[in-house]
């Protein structure tokens, strides 16, 4: 018997070794995860055929309350979709918060898991009272090469 993904994904590394929690978050709504019926295409390949009690965020975080490590390749997965407005990466320590947001419409495929190491890197971290910090690309997702979305999101 063959497995077939029907999921997509994420995998990445960070510069900090601080960081408690990782949220990916969808822009206009869709759902990345959820509990979800699949239905088999004419090829034989797995597709969501609906999602119910769906999720437009996804979070990744080290049980017990401890922190994500440095250099560690960490794995996010998500339903296949296109994210229309793009999505929100958020990063949460004790001490505070950042995030960046890409607004141009990308999509998730099934069976893809891209890599980026060190996608936290440059970003400006906000005390955790404070609003967090987004730094949004709206046009062209190149100019953000450390956040280069185009190598792991189709």
């Amino acid at each position: 018997m063959m497995f077939k993904n029907i999921c997509g994904g994420l995998r990445f590394t960070l510069t900090e070794s601080r960081i408690k929690r990782i949220i990916f978050e969808s822009n206009n709504g869709e759902y990345l995860a959820g509990e979800f019926s699949v239905k088999f295409s004419s090829d034989g390949f797995p597709e969501v055929n609906s999602v119910n009690k769906g999720s437009r965020k996804v979070t990744l975080e080290k049980p017990n309350g401890g922190t994500l490590e440095a250099g560690q390749w960490y794995y996010m997965s998500f339903l296949p979709c296109v994210l229309s407005e793009g999505y929100t990466v958020t990063f949460i320590t004790d001490t505070g918060t950042a995030s960046f947001s890409v607004g141009k419409s990308q999509q998730i495929k099934r069976n893809t898991y891209g890599s980026l190491e060190n996608i936290d890197s440059g970003l400006t971290w906000e005390a955790a009272d404070n609003t967090e910090n987004t730094f949004v690309v709206e046009d062209d997702v190149e100019s953000i090469s450390k956040q280069d979305v185009s190598r792991y999101i189709g």
